[in-house]
């Protein structure tokens, strides 16, 4: 996160309360795992009966979402990426084979939730962690993937946020951020 955002997330935390703010972190948290399993498991095809999760905190979002997934053809999801000259790892939720205007792009996928609609300026750190997701997997691979989806299940509404976008517009930021992360990690 930059700084700015961490100021905001922090200014937030004391205008509600530090209990209600850790209160709705861990209750997104659970959904947002819970959601996690759940696509992974429909994307390897071994999700089973649906009416098994009904349960699931992330059950509706599923649901919600299931359409979008739908369209894509899924080449590996919940893959391990490191770097250990970066020190950073992360895992990156899907890659698929997704068309656009009749040409199959390799894409990197971040499922998101959230409680309310996000406007588009409020998701460049997700878009920050999909690139660096991209390089990480160039790094290790040699497979260089450009566009980026990012897929976010609304909770207060049955409603999908859909953003594209292509690593090269994030690529210098991200860089930056890796950077400064091994220079504060390095004194450590």
């Amino acid at each position: 996160k930059s700084e700015a955002d961490k100021a905001s997330l922090e200014r937030w935390r004391e205008r509600i309360g530090h209990d209600a703010a850790d209160a709705i972190l861990q209750e997104s948290l659970k959904i947002g795992n819970s959601l996690d399993e759940m696509l992974e498991k429909y994307l390897n095809k071994e999700l089973g009966n649906i009416l098994d999760y009904k349960e699931e905190p992330g059950a509706k979002l599923f649901l919600q979402i299931r359409s979008h997934i739908d369209k894509l053809d899924p080449v590996g999801t919940q893959i391990h990426l490191y770097d250990d000259e970066w020190k950073i790892q992360g895992f990156l939720d899907c890659i698929a084979i997704v068309k656009n205007k009749d040409v199959y792009q390799l894409t990197m996928i971040d499922f998101k939730n959230s409680l309310k609609k996000k406007d588009p300026s409020y998701i460049k750190d997700y878009y920050l962690q999909a690139t660096i997701y991209c390089l990480l997997l160039y790094r290790m691979t040699g497979i260089l993937i450009n566009d980026i989806k990012i897929m976010i299940a609304v909770r207060d509404g049955f409603t999908v946020q859909i953003f594209n976008s292509k690593i090269k517009e994030h690529m210098n930021e991200a860089i930056e951020r890796i950077n400064v992360y091994r220079l504060i990690h390095a004194s450590k």
